[in-house]
C-alpha cells in the first residue's frame, strides 16, 4: 500500500514539473520522466510479495479479493495487505531454555484426580490447512498466527492435560504403572477429542496378607504371615461410551478448520514437592521394612537351613545304613545262593558218583563173574588135563624145581679137599661125599612122596 501511495505522488510530481516547470529548464524532461519511471516501477513492485519456504500467505488484495499461496516464491498481493502462517505451529510447556516453538511457556500445573498437583511438560506441532477454504476461514476466524495459538491452539493443550489428569491419580501415575497409559491418552485426546468423563465410586473389602510368609510349604516352616481386612473407598473417573463401546469425545475446536496434529508428546509430570517428600518418606520407609523383612526370612532361612541339613544328615546316614544292608542282605543272599548251588553241584557229583559206583558195581559185577567163568573153566580144563594124566605134568615141573632147590643146597656144602675112601666097594657111608648123595635122595624121595609121583621107570608090559 506504501509503494502505491509512493507511486501515486511520484506519478503526479512527474506530470506536475512536465506541465509547470518553464521549457527553458535544461533538466526538465530528464527530471520529470525520471520521476514518472520511479514512480511507475515502485507501485508496479507493490503490487507483488515474497513468500518464504515453509508459509502460508492469507492475501487480501487492493481490488477487495482474498487468496492464499503456500508456494515459496514471489506472488501479486495487489497492493494489498498479507498475513503469514507457518506449516508448522508448535505449542511446549517446558523449561528447557533451549526449546523453540510458536509457543513456548513454562511446564503446565495439573491437579490429579487425588488432588496432588504436578507440572506437565509437553510438546505439541499442528499442521495448518493447505485446503484454500478452510484456510482462508482459520485466517478470517483469528486473523493472525498469535491469536490462533492463545485462543485456540493452546487452550486445546492445556485442556487435553486436565481432562487427562482428571482421569488419573498420582499415586498410579507412579506407582501402580499408568504412566505409559497416561503418556498414550494425552495424544488420542488432542487428535480425537477430550473423551468424556463421569464420577464412580467404589467400596473395596481388601484381604490384605503381609510379605512375612513362610519362604516354602515346608511343615517345618513357621507361618509368619498376617491377613486383616481393609475397606477402602475409591473415585476413579470412567469414560462414557456409545452403543459401540467407543468413548464418547469433545471435539476440539481446531478440528473444524482442518488443523491436524502431527505429533503430541507428554514428556513427564513433575510432581509438588510435598508428594515427592512423601514418596521418599515412603520408600525410606518401605526400605527400612524390606531390610527387616529379609532379616527375618534369613534368619527363617538359617533355621530352615539347619532343620534340612539335620534332615539330610540323617537321611544320609538312613541311606548308608540302608546300602549296608542291602550289601548285607545281598552277600547272604548270595552265600546262600552259592551254599545251595554247592549243595547242588554236591548232590548231582554224588549222583554221578552213585551212579558210576553203580555202573562200576555192575561191571566188576560182570568182570568177576568173567573171571569166575574164566577161572572155572581153566580149572575145569586143568581139572580134565590131570584127571588125563594125573597131573603129570604138575607134578615134573614141582620135582624140577624141588630138585633145583636142594642142588642148590647141595653145592653149598663144604668138601673137604682130601677124601680118604674106607668101607665097602660102593658105599659111600662115612664121607662127604656119601653124605649128601644120601641127603638128596631122601629129600628127593621125600617129594615124590609129598607129590604122589614115582620116579622109578615102570616097565610097561608088551602084550
Amino acid at each position: 500500500m506504501n509503494l502505491l501511495i509512493l507511486m501515486i505522488v511520484l506519478v503526479f510530481a512527474a506530470l506536475v514539473a512536465r506541465q509547470f516547470m518553464p521549457k527553458s529548464f535544461m533538466f526538465r524532461n530528464l527530471l520529470w520522466r525520471t520521476t514518472l519511471v520511479i514512480g511507475l516501477v515502485a507501485g508496479g513492485l507493490g503490487g507483488f510479495s515474497w513468500n518464504d519456504a515453509g508459509y502460508c500467505q492469507h492475501i487480501r488484495t487492493l481490488f477487495g479479493t482474498e487468496s492464499m499461496t503456500c508456494k515459496s516464491g514471489p506472488y501479486f498481493s495487489g497492493w494489498g495487505r498479507h498475513t503469514g502462517y507457518p506449516f508448522t505451529i508448535t505449542i511446549a510447556h517446558t523449561d528447557e531454555a533451549t526449546a523453540n516453538g510458536s509457543s513456548v511457556s513454562a511446564p503446565y500445573p495439573i491437579k490429579m484426580a487425588d488432588n496432588w498437583t504436578g507440572d506437565a511438560h509437553q510438546v505439541t506441532r499442528f499442521n495448518i490447512p493447505k485446503d484454500a477454504e478452510q484456510f482462508i476461514a482459520m485466517a478470517n476466524e483469528y486473523r493472525s498466527p498469535e491469536s490462533l495459538v492463545n485462543n485456540n491452539l493452546r487452550p486445546s493443550v492445556t485442556a487435553a492435560l486436565d481432562s487427562v489428569a482428571n482421569m488419573f491419580t498420582m499415586e498410579a501415575y507412579y506407582t501402580s504403572g499408568a504412566r505409559d497409559t497416561f503418556k498414550t491418552e494425552f495424544p488420542d485426546s488432542i487428535t480425537k477429542g477430550r473423551p468424556r468423563v463421569r464420577q464412580v465410586v467404589k467400596e473395596n473389602i481388601l484381604a490384605t496378607q503381609n510379605e512375612d510368609v513362610a519362604p516354602n510349604d515346608s511343615e517345618n516352616a513357621r507361618d509368619t504371615s498376617e491377613s486383616n481386612d481393609a475397606q477402602s473407598q475409591t473415585i476413579v473417573m470412567e469414560k462414557m461410551l456409545d452403543k459401540d463401546g467407543n468413548p464418547i469425545r469433545i471435539e476440539n475446536a481446531f478440528n473444524r478448520y482442518g488443523i491436524t496434529v502431527s505429533s503430541a508428546i507428554l514428556e513427564k509430570i513433575d510432581p509438588d514437592t510435598t508428594y515427592e517428600e512423601q514418596i521418599k518418606k515412603r520408600k525410606e520407609a518401605s526400605s527400612r521394612r524390606s531390610v527387616a523383612r529379609e532379616q527375618r526370612l534369613e534368619q527363617e532361612e538359617q533355621r530352615l537351613l539347619a532343620i534340612t541339613q539335620g534332615e539330610t544328615d540323617k537321611a544320609r546316614r538312613q541311606a548308608e545304613m540302608m546300602v549296608e544292608q542291602i550289601e548285607q542282605t545281598t552277600q547272604a543272599e548270595t552265600k546262600k545262593q552259592l551254599a545251595l548251588i554247592n549243595a547242588e553241584r554236591q548232590r548231582e557229583e554224588a549222583n554221578i558218583q552213585r551212579d558210576t559206583a553203580t555202573i562200576q558195581l555192575e561191571k566188576a559185577k560182570i568182570d568177576a563173574e568173567a573171571k569166575q567163568v574164566a577161572a572155572d573153566a581153566e580149572a575145569y580144563q586143568k581139572r580134565v588135563v590131570l584127571e588125563a594124566d594125573g597131573a603129570l605134568s604138575q607134578k615134573l615141573d614141582a620135582f624140577v624145581a624141588t630138585q633145583k632147590v636142594w642142588a642148590d643146597a647141595a653145592s653149598k656144602i663144604k668138601v673137604p679137599s682130601t677124601v680118604i675112601a674106607g668101607g665097602g666097594a660102593g658105599d659111600n657111608s662115612g664121607n662127604a661125599l656119601g653124605t649128601v648123595s644120601d641127603f638128596m635122595q631122601i629129600m628127593t624121595m621125600n617129594a615124590a612122596k609129598q607129590l604122589q609121583f614115582d620116579p622109578a621107570v615102570q616097565k610097561v608090559d608088551k602084550k
